[in-house]
């Protein structure tokens, strides 16, 4: 009954598809499970256990003032795994982003990078508010001299485009623990190739490696990638 439920929300701590039980019983009785929601949310985090209904109880926790830090935590690891192993995520993890860009606090850069990518994927969403994001997300990454080929989507504005027309941007998903290393080679449009070159591509985030090159008219590139762990290509 109700009683038992409200007693279980406030001290049950146990495996997180029990507490999850739990939440989904507690609110047919309409009791409040904000502490509840933050302990199912905080051993996602440190436990890396998931279940279903993770979105609703994330959603149920920022609408009923759930505690900002844990917040902006599980909102960072989500964005982690959307942007580094395209884990299927949300909006509302975005526009969590977004609320608190337009409130002036500090994001971390990984939430920044996932922002941008989700609304360049998902471009029929953006409105102004996210486009006012997303341009300052795009210029702080170029500063950091970060091009991605997803930046293409942002039609709007010629003059971040104007800066990737020019642009071949190679973009490789490597295991975290592992460097990527591209070799390659210029072929001119008389077929002539130039000398091979081999170097590591920048590790921008969790093995999400980038390397871009400035191609004249008539040049291609020839290229192969090969992953290295502690000193041995794979």
């Amino acid at each position: 009954d109700g009683n038992l439920l409200q007693y279980l929300v406030t001290y049950y701590q146990g495996p997180i598809r029990v507490m999850r039980d739990i939440w989904k019983a507690a609110m047919a009785y309409e009791i409040d499970c904000r502490y509840l929601c933050g302990d199912i949310l905080t051993q996602m985090l440190y436990c890396k256990a998931y279940v279903g209904e993770e979105m609703e109880i994330f959603r149920y926790y920022t609408s009923h003032n759930g505690e900002e830090q844990l917040i902006v935590a599980y909102m960072a690891r989500c964005c982690y795994d959307y942007f580094v192993s395209d884990k299927l995520v949300e909006e509302c993890i975005f526009r969590e982003v977004l609320k608190r860009y337009e409130m002036g606090a500090d994001l971390q850069k990984i939430c920044r990078y996932a922002f941008v990518k989700y609304y360049a994927e998902n471009h029929d969403r953006v409105d102004q508010q996210i486009l006012a994001a997303a341009k300052s997300f795009l210029l702080e990454m170029l500063a950091e001299d970060i091009r991605l080929n997803m930046m293409r989507s942002y039609t709007e504005f010629p003059d971040i485009m104007l800066l990737l027309e020019d642009r071949t941007i190679i973009e490789y998903h490597a295991a975290p623990d592992s460097a990527a290393r591209i070799s390659y080679c210029i072929i001119h449009d008389s077929g002539e190739a130039e000398e091979e070159y081999s170097e590591y591509m920048r590790d921008i985030v969790g093995g999400y490696c980038v390397k871009e090159f400035l191609l004249f008219f008539g040049e291609s590139l020839q290229y192969y990638i090969s992953e290295q762990e502690q000193g041995t290509d794979v």
